[in-house]
């Protein structure tokens, strides 16, 4: 198969303390014909709603959007999300949870979330269940506002060139080194249902 003109690539980036920037990539398929800006919009409150529990050295700058088939890239203005907790200091910055997406066939991906503030950590180390919750609470308003513009929150299937749509995401409790995930640890997690289109 190869890509369409419906499939988009989203990638927010922002910074950590020292200057290391963070990235995530998202893949949407566009089901309507709503204006870029609406889908960064749908971003933008999501990582609105990261910001209550990110340190207040974590930032969201800038959003690109990315039509696969064309590498045209869609205009969409973004205003810098910050975090809000002002505990006196931040986790590493290769520590994050990580948002896992799940679609039909075994297909998974998501992007690791980064920058959250060290009170966000149950007494075990662990990312706590509450915060699970919240993470899970806006990764499911984020699926249901871009449903409402018409949009569809996918997995990249990059070998195949086909965006495929997510049926799952879960968030781990285990702060996870970014460049590597850690497998062998057992751990719980927030589960959110996404209704495929």
């Amino acid at each position: 198969m190869a890509y369409t003109d419906d499939d988009l690539r989203v990638v927010i980036r922002g910074n950590l303390p020292g200057g290391e920037i963070w990235a995530n990539t998202w893949a949407v398929k566009d089901l309507g014909d709503f204006p870029s800006q609406d889908l960064a919009d749908a971003f933008h409150a999501f990582y609105g709603a990261l910001a209550g529990i990110w340190a207040n050295t974590t930032t969201a700058t800038d959003i690109t959007i990315t039509r696969l088939s064309t590498n045209e890239e869609l205009g969409a203005s973004w205003t810098t999300v910050t975090g809000d907790d002002t505990s006196p200091s931040a986790m590493p910055n290769e520590c994050a949870v990580r948002l896992s997406l799940s679609a039909p066939d075994n297909v998974r991906g998501g992007p690791f979330l980064t920058g959250f503030s060290v009170a966000t950590c149950a007494d075990d180390g662990n990312f706590a269940a509450s915060n699970q919750s919240e993470v899970g609470g806006a990764f499911d308003t984020l699926c249901t506002d871009l449903t409402l513009i018409d949009h569809a929150l996918c997995i990249n299937k990059t070998q195949d060139e086909e965006l495929v749509f997510v049926t799952q995401g879960r968030i781990g409790q285990v702060f996870d080194v970014i460049r590597r995930r850690r497998n062998k640890l057992s751990e719980n997690y927030f589960v959110v249902p996404v209704e495929a289109p």
